[in-house]
């Protein structure tokens, strides 16, 4: 009696259990199908990140900006509604409902942008860029013709830039170049100039400075961007004889390498050039010349004669 008595209550547990699942209603779209902020800015839905960025201007004042207009799936509520007022200064939750499924949207403006993010001449002499002035200045080895050279040029997403990147122009007077998007736009001045000797030289491995690796790439730009008359140099060409050091007071070299080097023979292994290089950089200091090193690169004096031994730590 007792087993068939909680056959019965296990029975009607499970009735019990299969009506309440079957109230749910899992059948709805939750889908934002338009919205629109102060009457002339329209979201851009993506329904896979569940985003929606709405373009706005340049200068646009986005701490008071009202919902004027928004679609969902039929059947579907949200937690915001036409008239609201939202402080778009940082994103905000939009929540979809329609009946017992939600999805979350972030909603977020973004102003229009126009820059010009980097610039490099004939593969090799990256400029300067200086985002205040809108300036950008490019020094290439003396002796080099300005009269057509050919500039590779990185905007920010979107914009359309005049004169185009990759087409050759006469650098023997500034040229400006002028970066849209929607309504922002923004006209840089480039200036070419001959570097016949440098006061301040960053050296590196690499050939060219957009070879090297970010972080030593963010410490050339630094260099070249604070001092006065300063370049950039491979260890290739100092060896070679093509950088005039008559007049350079330091060199830096910032070595990076990701995992580390441990040990003189790791170092030798990572830095072939520099080494091949040293007998023109013994040179260089026995005649009042100084050097910056910082990172692996404190390696270097034990192979310039003025260390007995190399680090043991060059962490951080």
């Amino acid at each position: 009696m007792k087993k068939f008595l909680y056959i019965l209550i296990a029975l009607a547990a499970l009735v019990s259990c299969e009506k309440r699942h079957s109230d749910f209603d899992l059948t709805g779209e939750c889908d934002v199908l338009s919205i629109q902020l102060d009457e002339q800015y329209a979201g851009t839905v993506d329904k896979k990140a569940k985003t929606i960025v709405v373009a706005i201007p340049e200068t646009y004042d986005e701490r008071a900006m009202t919902i004027t207009a928004m679609e969902l799936s039929s059947g579907a509520t949200a937690n915001r509604k036409t008239g609201d007022r939202l402080n778009m200064t940082t994103p905000q939750l939009l929540r979809v409902s329609n009946g017992d499924v939600y999805l979350d949207y972030t909603l977020s403006v973004k102003h229009d942008e126009a820059r010009i993010l980097s610039f490099v001449i004939n593969g090799q002499y990256m400029g300067v860029i200086n985002q205040t002035a809108h300036t950008i200045s490019v020094q290439v080895p003396a002796g080099s013709s300005l009269s057509s050279l050919t500039p590779t040029i990185t905007t920010t997403d979107g914009a359309t830039l005049t004169p185009a990147s990759g087409v050759a122009q006469d650098f023997t007077t500034p040229v400006d170049y002028t970066v849209s998007y929607n309504t922002a736009s923004l006209t840089y001045t480039v200036t070419v100039t001959e570097m016949s000797a440098p006061h301040a030289l960053y050296v590196g491995l690499a050939a060219t400075q957009q070879q090297l690796l970010i972080e030593e790439q963010t410490a050339c730009m630094w260099l070249l961007s604070n001092v006065e008359k300063a370049a950039y140099a491979s260890f290739a060409d100092i060896r070679s004889g093509l950088v005039d050091l008559s007049q350079c007071r330091v060199i830096w070299w910032h070595l990076h390498k990701d995992g580390g080097i441990d040990g003189k023979g790791q170092f030798e292994n990572n830095a072939m050039e520099a080494i091949a290089s040293t007998d023109a950089l013994r040179t260089y200091y026995q005649g009042g010349g100084s050097f910056l090193l910082t990172r692996y690169a404190t390696y270097l004096p034990a192979y310039l004669g003025e260390a007995d031994c190399v680090p043991n730590n060059c962490w951080g």
